[in-house]
């Protein structure tokens, strides 16, 4: 997915500055909608090794899917191991120390982005917040985060709201940015849990006493049933 132009959060993309000056090919150089295969990976790396050698420097070769680096290396078509002298190293760390990295990394991400949240907390309870409403404020932020040079993030529950946004040709959403959609998909019990943590969360930040207890129940119940539906 690195090979892909855009798409630098949800592929964790090295960013320019982490790049240190070296230059890396192939990295964001494809159309996402063009079908990048295995034989195609192959053909450019080898232009590319080509290149470099002529330098007098040393390519190296980073990936994580294997299949592509497999075929780059096993296949006869390339001669991949007739003409070069090469190595293979595999980095090998325990899960703990995985897992702080995921996590740090994670958060390095995030924090390079702006989470654009669906005009939380502006529009009056009784207005007549419509879909074109909605829009019309998100273009408003999606350009002003732009200049920013950060990378807008819309997240909501309301699929009519977004659908208005990404399909009406009035706000030429798609012809504009280029964007993907992530779903979160989650087993009943798992999402059970997590509105439990979350009602709890916030009603004992408003309320207290034995009137928490009777909200948090009715609370959960309707959130659970929302949820459901």
């Amino acid at each position: 997915m690195q090979v892909c132009k855009e798409l630098d959060i949800v592929n964790n993309k090295i960013t320019h500055a982490e790049k240190q000056g070296v230059r890396h090919y192939l990295l964001g150089e494809i159309d996402p909608d063009f079908d990048f295969t295995d034989k195609d990976f192959c053909l450019k790396s080898i232009v590319y090794i080509e290149n470099i050698l002529k330098t007098q420097c040393v390519p190296i070769i980073v990936g994580g899917s294997y299949s592509y680096i497999e075929k780059l290396v096993e296949d006869p078509v390339f001669m991949f191991k007739y003409k070069y002298d090469s190595g293979f190293i595999w980095i090998d760390v325990e899960q703990s120390v995985l897992n702080r990295r995921v996590d740090r990394r994670v958060a390095e991400v995030v924090n390079a982005v702006i989470l654009f949240h669906n005009s939380f907390g502006e529009i009056e309870p009784y207005s007549d917040f419509t879909a074109e409403d909605f829009c019309l404020k998100s273009i408003v932020y999606i350009e002003n985060i732009l200049k920013t040079q950060c990378v807008p993030i819309i997240v909501g529950r309301s699929n009519l709201y977004i659908e208005k946004l990404g399909e009406d040709p009035v706000f030429r959403f798609k012809y504009k940015y280029d964007s993907c959609f992530i779903w979160i998909d989650v087993e009943q019990s798992v999402l059970n849990r997590i509105v439990d943590t979350r009602v709890d969360e916030m009603v004992n930040a408003r309320a207290g006493g034995s009137g928490a207890a009777y909200f948090q129940s009715r609370w959960r119940l309707q959130q659970r049933n929302t949820a459901v539906h």
